[in-house]
């Protein structure tokens, strides 16, 4: 039994891993991962989307009995409109659950954090209507820059690459499998002769679920490392099944 449990441990991703953690939990453990998911899901506001981010003002639509609009004004400048019920009591903006007054202080500067009901909301929220760099940091805490696909670290890549001389740099890319093929020529002359080269270029924030088959507006679950050239070979692939399928229902509609 301790031998499955590892076996199958080992083979989730490290979101479900780091969900998981401090449960108590039985085999099969694929039956948690799936309550777990479907929990996480039931908490949240359905999205099916083929936009990449969420619109703030969307999760606050449709406050329901018996609540109103309140407009929150933020440390930063920033605006944020949360739900109030008519007693007073805030709804989280990510869940809609109820906030507990102490974390909701009275006095002033207010943060973001204070308008969501937990740690887990907040990443959520943040992922979901933030920015590719915000993604970018939650995924690399979580998976350390490692594709999920062929498993290269692209951390260490990039920490090599940059501590060699451009002649150097080439002969190891290559060596590594970014060629001027997998990547891009453009890319690639980037990475061998530019000086001041950031990580970005080494790995993407891949989502699993593209955004054009309604993958967008989605938490790290839709998420993935993936290096550059499997992003590519991954894009590609991708681009031409779409252009197939839509040349097969154009013809289909003659």
């Amino acid at each position: 039994r301790v031998e499955r449990f590892v076996r199958e441990w080992d083979s989730f991703r490290p979101l479900w891993q780091r969900r998981l953690e401090h449960r108590h939990l039985e085999l099969p453990l694929d039956s948690e991962v799936v309550a777990l998911a479907l929990g996480s899901v039931s908490r949240a506001p359905s999205r099916l989307s083929s936009r990449r981010w969420a619109a703030a003002s969307s999760f606050t639509e449709g406050p329901g009995a018996n609540g109103g609009l309140e407009q929150v004004v933020l440390s930063n400048g920033a605006i944020r409109t949360q739900i109030v019920l008519s007693d007073g009591t805030r709804l989280c903006l990510y869940c809609r659950v109820p906030i507990t007054a102490h974390a909701f202080p009275q006095r002033r500067p207010l943060r973001l954090r204070h308008m969501l009901c937990s740690r887990e909301c907040f990443m959520e929220y943040t992922v979901r209507v933030g920015n590719s760099g915000r993604v970018r940091q939650r995924l690399f805490d979580l998976e350390r820059g490692v594709c999920q696909r062929c498993g290269r670290d692209c951390r260490r890549l990039f920490q090599v690459t940059m501590a060699l001389r451009p002649e150097e740099r080439e002969r190891h890319l290559v060596g590594s499998g970014f060629t001027p093929a997998s990547i891009g020529p453009k890319r690639f002359r980037r990475l061998v002769h530019q000086r001041a080269v950031t990580e970005g270029l080494f790995w993407e924030a891949d989502h699993i679920k593209p955004v054009a088959m309604l993958g967008g507006e989605c938490g790290l679950e839709n998420y993935q490392t993936l290096c550059i050239p499997c992003h590519q070979a991954k894009t590609t692939a991708f681009m031409q099944w779409r252009a197939q399928s839509l040349a097969l229902s154009k013809k289909k509609k003659q």
